[in-house]
């Protein structure tokens, strides 16, 4: 099972969902083994169905697997999915021959909540986080409603002026400020060259901003001493 969990990690976001039906005679243990075992994906306890269901799939033992693609007919089952690398493999053949045209329900609900977190960041003006956020959505799950809206608040975030402006600071400001801080540490230390190393970092990579200027004056000082 820990093997399933892992696959749906990495191949959730493409459209793979798990759906797994089990038979067992005692539900307490069952559900007890999902907790146990984090099997975050769908689960459905149905022991009245049991032998309907291993006579309808001829099942002979459990757990056994069936890959279903996008279209709804069953491409792979049992030991060859057992087997390592099995399933990622039959996985990736139905990716290619036939790609699901949206996330699966468990993924789709997922990319929701990071857009409304993003949201949020941008609600509170930290645009900094909520550009990143959005960002990661439109790679991570491309493709669906969320990351077409992302990608918009991404487009729309980048047009903006005040807003770049904004971002452009709230990175200076995690990452100009200790920087210049360490290249002070180097002058105090009589490295001089490894400060200005440090200075020139942040002049190149943060050119417009109030610790470029700084920079630049403390690069000068070191220039006439």
């Amino acid at each position: 099972m820990p093997h399933l969990v892992q696959v749906l990690k990495d191949y959730g976001n493409k459209g793979f969902d798990i759906l797994a039906i089990s038979a067992d005679s005692d539900e307490g243990k069952y559900k007890s083994f999902i907790k146990e075992q984090k099997m975050d994906f769908i689960n459905i306890y149905d022991a009245k169905q049991k032998e309907s269901l291993v006579k309808k799939y001829g099942v002979r033992g459990f757990p056994t697997l069936y890959l279903v693609d996008p279209n709804g007919k069953v491409v792979a089952e049992g030991m060859p999915l057992r087997q390592e690398g099995g399933l990622e493999k039959a996985i990736d053949q139905v990716l290619k021959d036939t790609p699901p045209t949206k996330l699966g329900t468990r993924a789709a609900t997922k990319a929701g909540k990071e857009l409304e977190k993003a949201d949020g960041y941008y609600a509170k003006k930290d645009y900094s986080k909520a550009l990143k956020a959005y960002e990661k959505i439109v790679k991570t799950y491309k493709g669906s409603e969320a990351a077409g809206a992302a990608a918009e608040k991404v487009k729309a975030m980048k047009a903006d002026k005040a807003i770049s402006a904004a971002i452009a600071k709230s990175d200076a400001d995690k990452k100009a400020r200790p920087m210049l801080d360490m290249a002070a540490d180097f002058v105090k230390a009589g490295k001089v060259d490894a400060a200005r190393d440090y200075y020139k970092k942040v002049i190149d990579q943060f050119p417009d901003s109030e610790y470029a200027k700084k920079a630049k004056v403390e690069m000068d000082k070191l220039s006439s001493g």
